[in-house]
């Protein structure tokens, strides 16, 4: 409350202090509001880097399951080519190797991939985040 004491204003102390408190108390909520923006930043970011990592090796067992097929037909034209005396059996050999390590490839490639889990406490944030987009 302002009173007017000699043509100067002054404010009673319980007012000003309420009026810090008040400040004191928007600050605090302003300061977890960014926080609480900081970390929904953080966890979509971070889901994000997870699923770009689940497409690149996507398309990485992708291309070495083509490179399987390509290095199959290989194999099978060198045998065709052994039956019919057009190519020497020194050849088979290495096109087999490559078949071969193509496999051993493959297979290891299609292991299941390790998926982050995403904490429950993050999941209806998340969920909000998402319909922001």
């Amino acid at each position: 409350m302002l009173i007017l004491r000699k043509k100067v204003w002054y404010v009673l102390p319980s007012y000003e202090l309420n009026w810090n408190n008040l400040l004191s108390a928007d600050l605090a909520w302003q300061m977890s509001k960014k926080s609480l923006e900081a970390n929904r930043d953080a966890l979509v970011l971070k889901t994000c880097k997870s699923y770009w990592d689940v497409q690149s090796a996507q398309e990485k067992v992708d291309v070495q399951r083509k490179l399987e097929q390509q290095a199959l037909l290989n194999l099978q034209n060198v045998r065709a080519g052994l039956q019919a005396g057009t190519v020497p059996p020194s050849a088979i050999v290495a096109v087999e190797g490559q078949w071969n390590r193509l496999k051993i490839t493959s297979k290891l490639l299609k292991k299941p991939l390790m998926m982050p889990i995403i904490p429950s406490t993050y999941r209806s944030g998340w969920m909000q985040v998402r319909s922001q987009f």
